[in-house]
């Protein structure tokens, strides 16, 4: 008794080489301006919502109103300055072979934040404040290191950050 030939799908074996897995080296500016931005930013929120702060008399309704006032008046500063003036990056030619539209580097998105929040912080609690500025002087740094932003750039943002702060706070009372 013979059984019928049944078609068979012959597929190759294809070996495929291992691929060594290509670890990129830790980038710090990266770093900096991403992750440590990220946690720097939220932790801050959260430190100047709920800390007990005896030189801050404001109630948690009125500090959320203070940090969200902050955070327009920066977008409004940070978004107006940057089509207003614009400046050039120093990753300009990177920019485009990347396939985007370079935006202005001034002032640094990613400065003015860190230093508000550093001045934020140095109002309702003094005490806390130096670590507050490292923190907003290593992203600033990053910014740098990354090629984002010329080094006088991140130094007026600074400045700008620290006078949004202070402009909030007025606000508030």
């Amino acid at each position: 008794m013979s059984f019928p030939a049944l078609p068979t799908l012959s597929l190759p074996i294809v070996r495929r080489k291992k691929r060594k897995a290509k670890h990129k080296p830790f980038d710090m500016g990266q770093f900096l301006s991403r992750q440590f931005n990220f946690v720097y930013v939220a932790f801050s929120i959260g430190f100047l919502l709920f800390t007990f702060s005896p030189q801050l008399q404001l109630s948690l309704g009125a500090r959320f109103c203070w940090i969200l006032g902050a955070f327009l008046l920066d977008l409004l500063v940070v978004q107006g300055a940057k089509h207003i003036f614009y400046a050039p990056r120093p990753n300009f030619e990177q920019v485009w072979k990347w396939g985007r539209h370079p935006h202005s580097g001034f002032p640094s998105g990613h400065s003015v934040p860190a230093f508000m929040l550093a001045t934020m912080v140095l109002q309702a609690a003094p005490q806390w404040a130096p670590f507050w500025y490292v923190g907003a002087a290593l992203i600033a740094y990053g910014r740098w290191k990354v090629e984002a932003h010329f080094a006088w750039q991140v130094t007026l943002s600074a400045i700008l950050g620290i006078l949004i702060a202070f402009l909030a706070r007025w606000f508030v009372g």
